[in-house]
């Protein structure tokens, strides 16, 4: 963009256009000082960096779907009121639309604009910063109790070997049978996260070095923290299994790998999934979601997922008396306040 340049006879989604093409070139260079040496090809492919980017497009994605197409959309910035933008809201935005969605597209379009004022190609004053939508936080509920805890364990522990399972054709074919092959991460990423109490992305990233068998601690990575990083203590019963388990790894892999040559061509070479194993969610869904209708948000905070296993950690600690203080240290949390919530 010029600098001398004044957009606001733009309309809106030149407008956003404009701001993304930036942010979206500005992560691209990151992440590309970030993987140094990667072929343009294998970055390209990279399941790191597609979803990364895809972060970024996925606010985007969401503006065309509900505003590209709107007046506000096509309107020049200088002619959009803040009755206009509420008339959009009431009017025009889909009223099926989650609170939490909306109010992500509100703040999508402020960010943009107040990115175009404080580089001066705006003068004039964001009416976004007038719109008020209430951001609507899950209140997500669901504790799982230590026997809840060891079934989901037990189930998991299953794909530690082959397994027989009934193969059912959505094209009403005949049911039949084939054996699956283990697949030691399903089991490896619920036990860390219990024994961790960690996000699902400090698990995900999770190295043999990173175990100190010596001092029975592990170190792991905050990443909503700046990828800063906390250590924790892991008692006797995962200082054995940690035994067993790291003989088979170097010291700077992740405990957590691609197990298959696609999963091992997405990711590249020794680097971490970039997602728990969808049959980590299929498990939690067959032991404790049926029947949730997950368009209800009363019901929808009720659905047990990989976070709801900190949560449980956290909640079984406190009922069996260990001091907050404690807790907010395994958790990692800026504040006690945070843990109480």
């Amino acid at each position: 963009l010029d600098e001398t340049l004044n957009i606001e006879h733009f309309s809106l989604n030149e407008i956003i256009d404009l701001h993304h093409q930036r942010f979206y070139d500005k992560k691209v260079r990151e992440l590309k000082e970030l993987h140094a040496g990667m072929s343009e090809e294998d970055f390209n492919n990279n399941a790191v960096v597609k979803k990364k980017l895809y972060g970024v497009k996925r606010r985007l994605l969401q503006y065309n779907k509900n505003v590209r197409n709107s007046s506000i959309g096509t309107m020049k910035f200088k002619d959009i009121t803040r009755r206009k933008v509420n008339n959009y809201l009431e009017k025009e935005l889909n009223q099926n639309l989650a609170l939490k969605t909306k109010y992500n597209i509100m703040v999508f379009i402020r960010t943009a604009i107040n990115s175009m004022i404080r580089n001066d190609y705006i003068k004039s004053v964001n009416v976004f910063d007038k719109i008020d939508i209430k951001n609507d936080k899950r209140q997500r509920t669901k504790v799982l109790n230590a026997d809840e805890i060891e079934r989901l364990l037990k189930e998991c522990k299953k794909w530690n070997k082959p397994q027989e399972v009934e193969i059912i054709s959505k094209d009403g074919r005949k049911p039949y049978k084939r054996f699956r092959r283990p697949n030691y991460n399903i089991y490896t990423a619920v036990y860390l996260g219990i024994i961790t109490a960690a996000r699902s992305s400090s698990v995900l990233t999770i190295k043999k070095k990173d175990i100190d068998l010596n001092n029975q601690t592990i170190t792991l990575i905050n990443h909503k923290a700046k990828s800063s990083k906390y250590r924790i203590p892991i008692n006797k019963d995962a200082i054995e299994w940690f035994k067993k388990k790291l003989k088979f790894y170097n010291d700077d892999d992740y405990l957590l790998q691609a197990n298959t040559d696609y999963t091992r061509a997405m990711v590249g070479k020794n680097n971490s999934l970039t997602f728990i194993p969808r049959e980590v969610f299929h498990i939690m869904n067959r032991l404790f979601n049926e029947g949730i209708n997950r368009k209800v948000n009363l019901e929808r905070d009720n659905m047990v997922n990989f976070h709801t296993i900190r949560r449980s950690v956290a909640t079984n600690l406190a009922i069996g008396g260990v001091s907050i203080y404690q807790i907010k240290k395994l958790l990692d949390h800026k504040s006690v306040d945070i843990t109480e919530h």
